[in-house]
Order: C-alpha cells, then structure tokens, then sequence
C-alpha cells in the first residue's frame, strides 16, 4: 500500500506536516478539522493519483492477509503508523468515544484506498494492509484511551493512592489531557474550553 506515487520524501513531508498541523488543531479543542486534515493527508499519500487506469488488476490482489506476498515488516509497520493518528482523532478524550466507530471507518476508508489501486500498475492492493490499517486504528483509540486515564504527574499519582478527594473539573479526560500536554506552554495558544 505504501508504493508511493509521490517520492517516499514528498510523502513524509505530507504526512509530517499534517501531524504538526494536526496535534496544534487538536490541541485548540478543534478534533473535527484535526480528523479531516489527517484523512486528506492519508488518501494523498496512499491513492495512486498519477497510475490510475480503466481497467483493473485483480490477479496482483493479495486476498489471505499475511500469507499473500509480499509482506515487508516495513509496510507492515507504516501501515499501522499511518492509522493510529486516525484511530487517536477519531475518538473523543470523554471516554465515551465509539471504538467500534473508529474502527469501521478505517476499515471503510482502507478498503476505500485499495479499490483504488485495483486500477494501478504500480501497485498491490492486499487485505494484509485493509487489516494492519485496522490495528493501528484500533491503537489510536487505545493510546488517546490510555493518555485520557495516565496520571498527570507522579504528585497527582500520589495523591490518588492516599484517597484525598479531588475537585470535580480536575476528574474529567479532558482535565488531564490538558495537564499531561500543558497547551499553553511555551506555544501562547489558548485551551478552550466547552
């Protein structure tokens, strides 16, 4: 899947700069564009623009995910990458963010990006990267659940072993995302709140 039609280096400076781009948007409360932006980088990246034809290739397609080659660790690895951001924007720090939603729009979204390449000489469309897109979906839900639960310091972490209630605002997610990242440090860009 990750064959570019650009230059490997065009399409890491697409997708570095969408990242940045991305965790400043979500750092502003603005998860929707974050999420829009990603997306657009991902099917900039990954759908062969310039070797599209009118017919396709259904013999090149790698049906038995991790058994068709080819397998390279390093598109395995990238294709995971690529998704974990999605999985990560997809869902809300509320702790009520839809898994299974995360999860079937990148599934949608993949399958999406190798119909596409059905129709490329250059490429090779495999449900190994339908599957791997999927995962890192599904570990971007699980950092942004993990990051809305960590401890914002081992001071917080302390206090918490010694049961001292706390104020009601510091309990929530997004309370503790805020302390964990800190967005107006160093940066003069306010959190909104909702």
């Amino acid at each position: 899947m990750l064959n570019f039609d650009l230059t490997d280096g065009a399409a890491l400076v697409i997708v570095s700069a969408a990242l940045c781009v991305c965790v400043v948007l979500w750092r502003n409360d603005r998860r929707r564009a974050a999420l829009i932006l990603w997306t657009g980088a991902l099917i900039a990246v990954t759908v062969p623009f310039f070797d599209l034809h009118l017919h396709t290739h259904w013999a090149k397609v790698g049906w038995i995910p991790f058994r068709t080659p080819p397998i390279k660790a390093s598109d395995l690895a990238a294709n995971v990458a690529l998704y974990v951001p999605f999985g990560f924007l997809f869902s809300r720090p509320s702790g009520h963010g839809p898994f299974t939603g995360a999860i079937s729009c990148a599934a949608v979204l993949s399958v999406a990006v190798v119909f596409t390449q059905l129709c490329s000489h250059s490429r090779i469309p495999s449900t190994t990267d339908v599957v791997c897109n999927v995962i890192g979906a599904a570990v971007g839900v699980a950092l942004l659940g993990v990051l809305s639960t960590w401890p914002a310091s081992a001071a917080s972490a302390g206090n918490r072993l010694q049961r001292q209630p706390r104020v009601k605002s510091e309990c929530t997610p997004d309370a503790r995302l805020r302390k964990i990242f800190k967005p107006d440090a160093g940066m003069g860009i306010p959190w909104r709140m909702k």
